[in-house]
């Protein structure tokens, strides 16, 4: 089995309404679990109207399988976010 991890960074840019940043937020984490059977989580700056830390976790058969998954859920958030992606840190873990 193969795991791959990310963490993602999104910037809101002059937001000022933290009701909106959160709703754009729980239709985006529902849209990346329909579409890619992916764990996903706001992580950190929960209070920030300007910023959000997004925790990413799927799992795949093979290396390349998980790679090649996080590779796209990252180009669909990329294409579908409401905000500007700051940054992108993955990884991937193998376990027998």
């Amino acid at each position: 089995m193969w795991v791959a991890a990310g963490k993602i960074i999104l910037d809101f840019y002059g937001n000022q309404n933290i009701k909106e940043k959160r709703h754009q937020m729980a239709a985006l984490l529902a849209d990346v679990h329909k579409e890619f059977n992916a764990s996903a989580v706001e992580v950190a700056d929960f209070d920030d109207l300007e910023r959000c830390v997004i925790g990413l976790a799927l799992a795949a058969g093979t290396e390349q399988g998980a790679r090649s998954a996080m590779k796209r859920l990252l180009e669909h958030i990329d294409s579908n976010a409401f905000a500007r992606v700051m940054v992108e840190d993955t990884d991937v873990f193998g376990y027998d």
